[in-house]
């Protein structure tokens, strides 16, 4: 079983928590999931004061999956599969599906 060092290695890390930081990159979908999974683990092994986290991040990615389009959510699906979609593949696909 992971100890809680090894889980919080694999949280994505960023620049956001320093306001003086410049930012070198935008938290992701993938960024917020890695997290989940990661808290999801924590939880699981009795710490329970991620529970207020976990929600945050859960209410975050719900708001910024409804913010994204339907060739967004292809570009990321197929991204995930290895297969980046090109811009205008993705909006054919999405016409074509209309």
């Amino acid at each position: 079983m992971a100890t809680r060092a090894d889980i919080l290695a694999k949280m994505p890390a960023t620049d956001h928590h320093d306001a003086d930081a410049q930012p070198s990159t935008a938290v992701t979908l993938a960024d917020l999931d890695a997290c989940l999974d990661a808290l999801a683990q924590l939880i699981d092994m009795g710490e329970a004061q991620y529970m207020p986290l976990f929600e945050r991040i859960e209410t975050e990615l719900a708001a910024l999956r409804e913010t994204e389009t339907v060739e967004d959510r292809v570009a990321i699906r197929l991204g995930r599969l290895g297969n980046p979609a090109k811009p205008d593949q993705t909006a054919a696909r999405s016409s074509r599906a209309a």
